[in-house]
């Protein structure tokens, strides 16, 4: 008779290094982080305390993933947190970290599909802008940017579910198009500041008002443009 060790399935990992870290990588970046910078951290705190901020929050996560590699060399399970927070403190306690996880992913979820469209929009123009349905906020609303957000969704979906090697190497694809494109504008804006004589970075602090004040004056848009 086979003992319980023979009967469970063997893990057998498909991510290389590079993989992970491209998955960490797109998964903690997106379009908020680079317009919400532009449009709210810079105006408010200025480029020093925008650096600041960004400084701590890598420190936090930081510690975040310092924590997931002990649990992860600690607990070698396929459910994440689930499964941690069940060898831990026991079933009832990863019954709630589950509901809890499924609603915060619902609640990014929306804001991660919807910037599909607005790509399209500084892409494609208008070319998916076609079956107006509904006006939030001055923001119009179109069933043709709907089906491509459904569309896209859909498409990943099916190669993350059948093709994992091929899912990681459209990870790490994208992830280094984005990394080099993102070096390429800074090193452009960094030489255009400097032969423009650093003007731009003045002040360097934003200290003459409060977070209060300025988030008072601002006028929010639904997808986070500010100022609109």
């Amino acid at each position: 008779m086979n003992n319980r060790a023979e009967q469970e399935p063997v893990l057998k990992p498909y991510l290389s290094r590079l993989g992970a870290f491209s998955l960490a990588l797109g998964t903690s970046i997106g379009w908020g982080s680079l317009v919400v910078t532009n449009n709210e951290y810079l105006a408010i705190a200025g480029p020093a305390g925008s650096i600041a901020g960004m400084v701590i929050g890598a420190l936090v996560m930081l510690l975040m993933a310092r924590n997931f590699f002990y649990l992860v060399s600690t607990f070698r399970d396929a459910g994440g947190v689930y499964a941690y927070v069940k060898s831990v403190f026991g079933y009832d306690r990863a019954f709630l970290i589950s509901w809890f996880l499924g609603i915060t992913y619902i609640a990014m979820l929306w804001a991660n599909a919807t910037s599909v469209p607005l790509f399209a929009r500084y892409l494609a123009g208008d070319t998916f802008c076609f079956g107006q349905l509904y006006t939030v906020f001055g923001y119009r609303v179109y069933f043709g940017e709907v089906l491509l957000m459904l569309g896209v969704s859909l498409f990943f979906t099916v190669i993350t579910m059948n093709f994992k090697r091929l899912t990681q190497w459209l990870m790490i694809g994208t992830a280094g198009v984005f990394t080099a494109g993102i070096a390429c504008c800074f090193a452009g804006a960094f030489f255009l500041e400097k032969s423009a004589g650093g003007g731009n970075l003045t002040p360097v602090c934003s200290g003459h008002r409060s977070a209060q004040a300025d988030s008072d004056d601002c006028h929010y848009h639904p997808l986070g443009f500010c100022g609109v």
